[in-house]
């Protein structure tokens, strides 16, 4: 019985889907980010700072792993995460919390 060898064809999707699900999440985070900074701004900078530095290695690790050469791009934009919500709140909306 002949063994089937895995392709790995399936594997840098899989790493895309991940790397630039990880940035909406960096998006969803830069927005607590932005809510919570304005009480505790120093906790926050630490514990957000930590997981957008965490999503930034993460993407760098998985287009190294699996050449997907488009998850550096994921990887910037989740370390932007944080300017391009403030960014759009103050553009936009100024939906930011009131002090």
């Amino acid at each position: 019985m002949p063994t089937q060898s895995k392709t790995s064809t399936s594997s840098p999707k899989q790493a895309r889907c991940i790397g630039w699900s990880s940035v909406i999440v960096a998006l969803v985070l830069g927005y607590i980010f932005w809510i919570i900074s304005k009480q505790w701004w120093t906790p926050s900078v630490v514990i957000f700072g930590a997981l957008f530095l965490s999503i930034c290695v993460g993407n760098c690790y998985l287009a190294t792993k699996t050449k997907a050469y488009d998850l550096y791009l994921a990887a910037v934009l989740s370390l932007a995460a944080p300017l391009i919500v403030i960014f759009f709140a103050f553009g936009f909306f100024f939906s930011g919390p009131t002090p």
